[in-house]
């Protein structure tokens, strides 16, 4: 069970690092988006996400 610290520390760390991304110039999908609101919100755990981001770039396939 996650504990409402966790979930505000969830929170603020999923923040901070959406807004780094953004500072970099690259805006989250939003799948990636929906599974860190999940792992903030405590319904995801972070292996739980990494997995699932795996999955979905094993399926891009890069046309020249």
């Amino acid at each position: 069970m996650v504990t409402n610290q966790q979930i505000a520390d969830r929170k603020r760390n999923v923040a901070s690092a959406i807004a780094s991304r953004h500072l970099e110039g690259i805006a989250p999908d939003r799948e990636p988006m929906a599974d860190l609101e999940r792992f903030a919100q405590g319904g995801l755990e972070i292996s739980g996400v990494l997995t699932r981001l795996h999955h979905r770039t094993k399926r891009v396939e890069v046309q020249s």
